[in-house]
């Protein structure tokens, strides 16, 4: 998985932002796992340009 391959405060704050959300609706965990990879495949791409 993606977030396997973020720093860890980066994969903090991805835990972080399930935790604060509705985890009873099966569309808004989908959402939310859609976003979260998104966002680490994001990171990923602006720390492999850096590097």
């Amino acid at each position: 998985m993606v977030c396997k391959e973020l720093p860890q405060h980066q994969r903090d704050l991805i835990n972080q932002s399930y935790h604060h959300s509705d985890k009873d609706d099966p569309k808004r965990i989908k959402m939310i796992i859609q976003r979260a990879v998104k966002d680490a495949e994001w990171i990923l791409d602006k720390v492999r340009v850096a590097g």
